[in-house]
């Protein structure tokens, strides 16, 4: 690669099965000119590939000695969940595999990205640190300038060595779980009570200091109310409010259980979200956007027909497993 292009890296340490959802992430990330994703795992290769999709071979016991080796500390992985916490090390433990590239990210795998980054950030190439939240560190996407001091922020926290040597997921990468704590204070309340100083209270103090430009606007979406829906036209996802959105984070969606998976064995170019889960759009009226009144009426059918099957399906899983 030109090393003055400029382009991403997301290297994502994968290991267990591939999810249900895997082959979203897939499809949708595949479109893209500027990320480039590298699966560090022992799972065989998706059945889905695309051009800009690579894989690392190697054990979650390989993973932890190779971090164990590069940063210096004791490291525990006893779960594959506990690599959450070295996210912020990623650019250190795999820096063979980020060569020549201007940024590299840590991210997940339950997400369905729209349109490429420049189409939202127009000088997303100046940015040292890009994160699509406006109160902490987004776990599910960040983007880090490849640079030795950036690479290494994370060596900065007073208690990094004490989060990668306990087996617990501790949530070093994203603000240490202190969310409802943000959301009543303000994001700066980090910077007051975080004493253990995670990755979060680490860039904020960097950038109150000027010493990083940082990238914090929420351009995501991680929660489909009711009468809403999320609407995928071959890579353009869009919003029941006409918002066109980076990318959808299924994190709170996926766990529920009215919220179920179709069986396709592709995902098509277009499709719709809603709580329930996805369904192919089969209208012929796809905008793009399910805000017409027209889709509206739709989405609302949608939600009363599977909203009424999925609570069956749960109740009698219920009685079955009582």
């Amino acid at each position: 690669m030109n090393p003055n292009t400029y382009k991403i890296c997301l290297l994502i340490p994968y290991f267990g099965k591939w999810p249900q959802f895997s082959s979203f992430f897939v499809n949708s990330v595949g479109k893209s000119n500027v990320i480039d994703v590298i699966f560090i795992t022992d799972l065989p290769q998706h059945p889905q590939s695309f051009s800009n999709i690579q894989y690392i071979h190697m054990s979650l016991e390989n993973v932890r000695k190779l971090a164990e080796t590069t940063i210096g500390t004791d490291i525990v992985i006893d779960e594959p969940y506990k690599l959450c916490d070295l996210k912020p090390a990623y650019g250190l433990i795999f820096e063979e595999y980020i060569q020549g590239y201007s940024h590299w990210a840590f991210g997940d795998i339950d997400v369905i990205y729209g349109r490429d980054l420049d189409h939202f950030v127009h000088d997303w190439q100046s940015y040292d640190i890009l994160t699509f939240r406006e109160d902490w560190l987004t776990g599910s996407l960040t983007i880090i300038r490849n640079q030795s001091a950036t690479n290494r922020l994370f060596a900065k926290s007073v208690s990094y060595k004490h989060v990668f040597a306990n087996p617990q997921y501790i949530g070093f990468d994203e603000c240490m779980k202190k969310f409802d704590l943000i959301i009543n204070k303000g994001p700066d309340a980090i910077l007051v009570h975080d004493n253990a100083q995670s990755f979060t209270w680490l860039v904020r103090n960097e950038e109150l200091e000027h010493a990083l430009k940082v990238y914090r606007k929420k351009i995501i979406n991680e929660y489909i109310p009711w009468k809403n829906a999320l609407s995928y036209n071959d890579g353009v996802l869009i919003q029941s409010d006409g918002t066109e959105l980076l990318y959808y984070h299924l994190i709170k969606e996926k766990s529920t259980p009215i919220f179920s998976f179709p069986n396709w064995s592709r995902a098509p170019k277009r499709y719709w979200i809603d709580r329930y889960g996805f369904w192919m759009d089969t209208s012929g009226i796809f905008k793009g956007s399910p805000s017409s009144k027209k889709n509206s009426i739709l989405i609302y059918i949608r939600h009363l027909m599977k909203g009424t099957m999925n609570r069956i399906r749960h109740l009698t899983n219920n009685t079955l497993r009582g």
